[in-house]
């Protein structure tokens, strides 16, 4: 069976849509990762020049791994501890970020 090329046109420019709506994708994810790689060296330097503002240049990265180890050997020896001091380092900090945003925690019926 022989397929004439006029009948099947659509086939055709069905592929050449296709094609270039995939060159469209490829061009925008090229240019998407363009811009999150400018993004990400502008924080990089500025968090590089926040911490050598603050006088921190060489952190002993050693002394902060080995916090971190004991801080993870606590938390797999006492997972319910380690749970109860997390929630409540999480409602101490969300309880301060109200009060710094000018908030309250608790709501008045009087109020309304």
């Amino acid at each position: 069976m022989q397929w004439d090329s006029g009948k099947l046109g659509f086939v055709d420019d069905a592929a050449k849509r296709l094609h270039e709506a995939v060159t469209q994708l490829g061009d925008r994810a090229a240019k998407l990762e363009e811009g999150l790689r400018e993004r990400t060296t502008a924080v990089e330097e500025g968090l590089r020049e926040r911490v050598v503002g603050a006088g921190a240049t060489n952190p002993d990265l050693a002394a902060a791994q080995a916090a971190l180890r004991s801080v993870l050997t606590y938390i797999r020896e006492n997972p319910v501890p380690a749970t109860l001091l997390a929630v409540g380092a999480g409602m101490i900090a969300t309880s301060m970020w109200n009060e710094r945003a000018g908030r309250s925690g608790r709501r008045s019926r009087r109020g309304r």
